[in-house]
């Protein structure tokens, strides 16, 4: 049982620390995210880039193409529903 606490233990602080970002700015590029808040974001993809950029945060530019097509189809044909609780009386639910 102390095994089991201890490794539960230690995968909760590993996972927890994994979750954890740190952002540190090189002052070299300073003057780069200074001039992403000044920019003006003209597209409307990504939503959310406008503010992004605001903040200092550069972000790629959205862009792509896709098609999907999902056909689906089941040869199954219920012809009797019943439930029964408890080994009780089967009761059909179709009628």
């Amino acid at each position: 049982m102390k095994k089991c606490i201890v490794i539960l233990f230690c995968l909760g602080y590993l996972t927890s620390n994994a979750q954890y970002t740190m952002k540190i700015i090189n002052p070299f590029h300073d003057k780069y995210y200074d001039s992403l808040k000044r920019m003006n974001y003209p597209y409307t993809f990504p939503l959310m880039a406008k503010k992004a950029y605001k903040r200092g945060y550069d972000i790629p530019y959205a862009y792509g193409v896709s098609a999907m097509y999902v056909g689906l189809r089941q040869n199954i044909k219920i012809t009797k529903t019943e439930i029964g609780i408890n080994d009780g009386e089967k009761v059909d639910l179709g009628n």
